[in-house]
């Protein structure tokens, strides 16, 4: 067998890994979304909110961006 036969039956063999991979990346994102959602709307500290409120944006575009590549 020539080597691109046997790199293309091992990225075939790894597909599934990679896509479950994506897929729980991608529920990690939206999770962590939520999380920081919830964190800026329970506390009063103004400085603290806005501070979680552009990570959970962060995260959005994260997982914005996985998402496009997957």
């Amino acid at each position: 067998m020539g080597r691109s036969f046997c790199v293309l039956s091992h990225l075939l063999s790894v597909l599934p890994i990679i896509e479950q991979d994506c897929t729980l990346l991608l529920k990690t994102y939206k999770e962590t979304v939520g999380f920081y959602l919830d964190i800026a709307e329970k506390t009063n500290n103004q400085q603290i909110k806005e501070y979680f409120r552009r990570a959970s944006a962060d995260e959005q575009n994260h997982a914005v961006w996985h998402e496009q590549l997957y």
